[in-house]
């Protein structure tokens, strides 16, 4: 039975900070893929890979170095366990193609997953201060909590504008590609029509492959102007 990966208790934090930001980081690596699916033929695609584990954890080392430490740890340990539990770390995984892909978008929340970081530390160092009768020194945190409170909110908006920006010149990209093919609408109906009568292969339209080109659709004898269907049409 696999054992979760060892996480630094003060790392914990970092959980709920990055699984909140995983629903948006998705939809932001769709929307970008599909754009990227557009822009792209067939010849230069390539299949998604996951980042390798030594990205992701470069990954968790931007948030917390205890974090990266402790996930070392787990794979010196037990790699083959580490590996199963590494993929059920899905924010590591999305943060890491960020890195990659949207180095601007990534930087950005990186900034404010170490806001988040640095002010619960702050409040668990308030929490202690307190507990241990340390008035002077909890007045002092609570002046900073409610600093770093802004500089949270800050980030927090800048990684949004960071992130809305790329979206925007994204869907700007696609609606021009959108309104040029609309012109040529004809034109790529024509090339349809010539490709099925002679057999050729479907040029793709806005990127997407027909079913035939693709492999998805069952060859079916005839199709191609050869076997039954074709002494079928003959009669």
């Amino acid at each position: 039975m696999n054992r979760p990966l060892p996480i630094p208790m003060r790392s914990r934090p970092w959980l709920a900070a990055a699984l909140l930001v995983v629903t948006s980081i998705a939809m932001v690596s769709t929307v970008m893929a599909t754009a990227a699916h557009v822009q792209s033929t067939p010849s230069t695609r390539q299949s998604p890979r996951w980042p390798s584990e030594d990205v992701i954890i470069a990954v968790a080392r931007d948030v917390a170095p205890s974090w990266a430490e402790a996930l070392e740890a787990a794979r010196s340990a037990d790699p083959g366990a580490f590996t199963d539990q590494l993929r059920e770390l899905r924010q590591l995984r999305s943060l890491a193609v960020l890195r990659d892909r949207r180095p601007k978008v990534y930087e950005q929340r990186i900034k404010e997953l170490q806001s988040d970081y640095m002010i619960r530390e702050l409040a668990l160092s308030h929490r202690a201060a307190v507990a241990g009768g340390e008035v002077e020194r909890a007045m002092e945190l609570e002046q900073e909590i409610g600093r770093m409170s802004i500089q949270l909110v800050d980030a927090n908006l800048r990684s949004r504008a960071t992130e809305l920006s790329e979206l925007d010149a994204l869907i700007r990209t696609m609606r021009e590609d959108l309104k040029g093919d609309s012109e040529e609408r004809l034109t790529q109906a024509e090339a349809i029509s010539k490709a099925l009568l002679a057999g050729d292969p479907m040029p793709t339209l806005g990127g997407r492959t027909s079913l035939g080109a693709s492999g998805a659709q069952p060859a079916r004898p005839g199709l191609d102007g050869s076997g039954a269907g074709a002494d079928d049409a003959a009669r």
